[in-house]
């Protein structure tokens, strides 16, 4: 790693670590409800591993066997408090470090928001996985790249759908490279199908996975159509700008975020739930 680098991973460490001291459940004058969710888990309740049976690859993967596989061991060595707040203070590290190294350190600034805090300090299984997934973007060796993501899956078998989004839209991206008008066309569609297929076949697809999430209410964890709307509105913004600026070519950022948007404001028609995706 370049000195830069280090110079900006350490920054990274510190802003976050700035972050966390902040009371944020004093200031919001409610507590994290997802943490407590996973504390009753790992205190009064038995871990998953101990009475379910992992008899094939695929349950591995849709039991997300590593995350209760740590959970099962790591007190042996620090506190599950702790462990929680190690997970928050390197997902939020990774990702003011991923911003810095990519745009500014002051683009980081946008992470101090009530969806980024809520993911980071209280959705500890998807921001583990999270970590591995921004490790394997920062490594340089194609293997050790490979084991991480690979092991964020085993944490949240989500990461396999994202992982599949991201290459259809690296297929087209390189597809459509000189046709932008039909690149953004398609990311949006990819995008609509997403929320489609996730609000009318989800608990189809995960039943037959024998997926814990099928008995999941979505209707519960649905967004409002007006929350959804200003998310609408967000891309409208982005492809006005982004299609003014003529011929240039659409970033893995611009398409993920085009994608994104599209997948939350087809969730007004379709139902679904869009805040970890906002996040």
């Amino acid at each position: 790693m370049h000195m830069k680098n280090y110079r900006r991973l350490i920054l990274s460490f510190v802003l976050s670590f700035l972050v966390l001291l902040v009371p944020w459940e004093a200031i919001r004058s409610v507590e994290f409800s997802d943490r407590m969710v996973y504390l009753d888990y790992v205190y009064y309740q038995t871990n998953v591993i101990e009475y379910k049976d992992f008899d094939s690859y695929l349950s591995f993967f849709t039991g997300e066997w590593l995350w209760h596989y740590i959970l099962l061991n790591v007190d042996s060595y620090i506190s599950y408090e702790s462990f929680f707040y190690l997970i928050s203070l390197l997902t939020l590290s990774l990702m003011v470090f991923y911003l810095v190294r990519k745009h500014s350190l002051a683009s980081s600034l946008l992470l101090i928001n009530p969806l980024v805090l809520d993911l980071v300090l209280s959705q500890y299984r998807i921001c583990l996985a999270l970590c591995f997934v921004l490790l394997s973007i920062f490594v340089k060796h194609k293997y050790i790249s490979i084991v991480l993501f690979i092991c964020a899956m085993f944490i949240h078998s989500s990461i396999g759908l994202l992982l599949l989004i991201y290459f259809t839209m690296y297929w087209i991206l390189r597809l459509f490279s000189d046709k932008k008008n039909i690149a953004i066309f398609s990311l949006m569609f990819l995008g609509l199908i997403v929320s489609w297929l996730l609000s009318g076949y989800v608990y189809a697809i995960l039943s037959f996975l024998n997926d814990r999430r099928a008995e999941y209410d979505i209707d519960r964890v649905s967004s409002s159509a007006s929350y959804l709307i200003f998310w609408f509105l967000n891309l409208l913004v982005i492809l006005f700008f982004f299609l003014k600026r003529g011929r240039e070519n659409i970033s893995e950022e611009y398409g993920l975020s085009i994608i994104s948007l599209s997948f939350i404001s087809a969730n007004i028609i379709f139902g679904g739930y869009s805040t970890r995706i906002i996040a």
